[in-house]
């Protein structure tokens, strides 16, 4: 048997102590976290093993152990730390809990994390730095973007498109063929009849836009 790979955790917050048990709840994990890093460190250790910050990493860490996850919720953030960590070399694994159900058909970008009991049907296509929670579902031909968020329990029918940078909301319904557009949120239990515009919030039975962002 290999020795598990390296790896560090960015981030300190609840999303850090989500992606630490899907790394430690398998019966063979391939990855050992080595730290956390934190922009800004408040204590030494978290979850029992050292925490350093970015710079540290930068200078002390990253030649021998190149490989993250990003554990960030803010799909802005996430975007502008993972496109400086490719510029120093920093390589993003992807990550399958062992009970997700992935069909072979189904494409996943780098840096992608499926949690647990997640399914996805087939001819699926995910794009990068993405984050399935545990107990969501994708159905036959969806597409969705970069950066994304998908919350526990939420289901997406065939052929939806979701675009970068989108929150879908944790029990969250959308109909088959529903497209949402780029930097939008879907807000918990919201179920989705028709198009979502860009930089748009729905919440509601029938989803109906609550606010916009500004462009």
């Amino acid at each position: 048997m290999t020795s598990p790979q390296p790896i560090v955790v960015f981030g300190t917050g609840g999303l850090a102590k989500e992606v630490t048990w899907l790394l430690e709840d398998t019966e063979e994990t391939s990855f050992s976290i080595e730290a956390y890093v934190d922009l800004n460190p408040v204590a030494p250790t978290f979850l029992g093993r050292p925490v350093v910050s970015e710079e540290t990493y930068l200078r002390d860490l990253r030649i021998q152990c190149p490989e993250a996850i990003l554990a960030i919720g803010d799909p802005t953030a996430k975007r502008h730390l993972a496109t400086k960590l490719t510029g120093h070399g920093v390589v993003f694994p992807s990550i399958t809990h062992r009970t997700a159900s992935v069909n072979k058909t189904v494409t996943v970008g780098s840096g992608t994390v499926i949690c647990r009991d997640v399914i996805f049907t087939r001819d699926i296509s995910v794009g990068q730095q993405v984050y399935f929670n545990f107990r969501c579902s994708l159905a036959h031909d969806v597409t969705i973007g970069d950066y994304v968020v998908v919350n526990p329990h939420a289901c997406v029918s065939g052929m939806v498109e979701i675009g970068d940078d989108c929150v879908i909301g944790a029990g969250s319904v959308i109909r088959q063929g529903i497209k949402i557009g780029e930097g939008s949120t879907v807000g918990l239990g919201a179920v989705v009849f028709s198009d979502v515009p860009p930089g748009v919030t729905v919440v509601g039975n029938p989803a109906r836009p609550m606010w916009r962002k500004e462009s």
